[in-house]
């Protein structure tokens, strides 16, 4: 989470679904994550959090899970309080919970505040826009040659900077980028 300095009650919170990591490519994970960040900018631990903690941990025995629902309404309530929120959520079609996913995207969206803006992103597919515009939330196309040609900066400056990687010879950087460029295809 970070705070604008310019802009003191400006919030943004991001989340990437991570092809490389399971249990970054849930609904779930997603919705944790966000009320995550928004509670840890909070000045004190958000009420809504505390009962749905005390909800869930009634019994000495083992806790339960809050459900998607209640996830969910819980991200609604945490935004409520926030006079300005920018929520980016990036890669949503390496979710593995596509249906879940974008049932939740419509209810997050059709049920925030107008302080709330909303960045998802995500490869092209029809499929996907479709679904989404049909909830009002818009797809912007990204041009892949805009997307290769930030991948290429990446590469270059991961290769020259990281520790582990500066020492490869040339070549090998030459290929590197070859072949994760060629691999890629404007992701």
């Amino acid at each position: 989470m970070q705070t604008f300095s310019t802009a003191r009650n400006l919030y943004i919170a991001y989340y990437f679904f991570d092809f490389n990591d399971p249990a970054k490519q849930t609904v779930e994970g997603l919705l944790r994550c966000l009320i995550f960040q928004l509670a840890v900018s909070a000045e004190a631990v958000p009420e809504e959090l505390e009962k749905l903690y005390a909800q869930h941990h009634k019994d000495r025995g083992s806790p339960t899970q809050p459900t998607i629902k209640e996830w969910t309404s819980l991200l609604l309530a945490l935004l409520r309080f926030r006079q300005c929120f920018h929520i980016v959520i990036d890669a949503l079609d390496e979710c593995l919970e596509e249906e879940l996913l974008h049932d939740t995207i419509k209810s997050l969206v059709n049920r925030s505040e107008n302080t709330t803006r909303w960045l998802f992103t995500r490869q092209a597919s029809e499929e996907v826009a479709l679904d989404l515009s049909v909830a009002g939330i818009e797809s912007i196309r990204i041009e892949t040659s805009a997307v290769d040609h930030d991948m290429a900066k990446y590469l270059h400056a991961t290769l020259e900077n990281e520790l582990k990687l500066r020492s490869f010879a040339p070549k090998a950087k030459r290929i590197i980028r070859s072949e994760i460029q060629t691999k890629a295809r404007g992701m």
